[in-house]
């Protein structure tokens, strides 16, 4: 506890720092600029950015006794808990769907943070927003940094499931960093797009949070693609399928990475530039709307 609260000071201290650098006059927040501009823009707030998202973070576990093991237990036990069900369920044996349940949900769970704090970035940081000259975009990307943190808490268990489960680990296992880039890519850019919108339609966050339960049951998490062929036509139109298949198939060896990777890839492209449309023609009107 005073390891965790000794964390949460620091980051207090590095983030006010960072922040009395950028407060005061009249920001640029609202200014629309080309797409190099935008970068440039982005760059130069990276440290705010990590700042902020690991402060966030640290604070989740302020008042825990525990602190991030939390994070780590809750994943095991959900993940055992459906490899169990699964197995009971589908008749497949647990040393083939632990890695495969384990691996998915780790890709599903950063989509699914993401894309749940999304519809809250602008509006829980509002007072930063109009009092500095950060941009719109920068309180997205800091949710999705943050979400990023909280997964990294339950990497070994997912190298520790993939190296004890025999044959499970893939020689193609590379392939996993671009597919793992396309997660982030995708998800941080839906969430620019959902907290842009969010300012105009509240109760998107209701929304966004009953959909993502209901595609949970029809995306190939706990239960396995190759031996439901008659769903096929369900999982092929997922989205959310290519995601999680571009980092769990070069791991697990579950797919041909050059089929899936490309098509997520598009699909993460098109939502960038998505939200960089919507962001530049839209936030100045976000700002006055929050």
């Amino acid at each position: 506890m005073s390891a965790v609260w000794k964390l949460h000071q620091q980051a207090r201290l590095r983030l006010l720092g960072l922040t009395g650098r950028f407060l005061g006059g009249e920001g640029r927040a609202g200014a629309k600029r080309s797409l190099y501009e935008s970068l440039r823009a982005g760059w130069a707030w990276r440290h705010f950015a990590m700042e902020l998202a690991f402060h966030r973070t640290v604070t989740r576990y302020r008042t825990t006794l525990l602190g991030p093991v939390w994070i780590v237990l809750g994943f095991v036990i959900f993940s055992f808990g459906m490899v169990f069900l699964s197995s009971r369920l589908f008749g497949l044996p647990w040393e083939r769907l632990l890695p495969y349940v384990v691996v998915g949900l780790f890709g599903w769970n950063l989509i699914l943070g993401v894309l749940s704090e999304g519809p809250r970035a602008l509006v829980e940081s509002a007072n930063l927003l109009q009092q500095s000259q950060t941009p719109v975009v920068l309180y997205p990307i800091v949710s999705t940094i943050k979400q990023v943190l909280i997964a990294a808490h339950n990497i070994p268990v997912v190298i520790a499931v993939v190296v004890l489960t025999p044959n499970a680990l893939s020689p193609n296992v590379a392939w996993a960093i671009p597919g793992f880039a396309a997660i982030i890519v995708f998800a941080g850019s839906t969430c620019v797009i959902l907290a842009i919108i969010a300012t105009y339609i509240p109760d998107v966050a209701e929304v966004v949070t009953s959909a993502l339960r209901f595609v949970f049951f029809f995306t190939p998490i706990f239960w396995m693609a190759d031996t439901r062929p008659g769903l096929a036509t369900i999982w092929l139109w997922n989205p959310f399928y290519y995601f999680v298949e571009a980092f769990r198939g070069p791991v697990l060896g579950t797919s041909d990475p050059l089929q899936i990777l490309p098509v997520a890839s598009a699909i993460a492209f098109g939502s960038a530039i998505l939200a960089f449309i919507l962001a530049r023609c839209m936030s100045r009107n976000t700002i006055t709307r929050l």
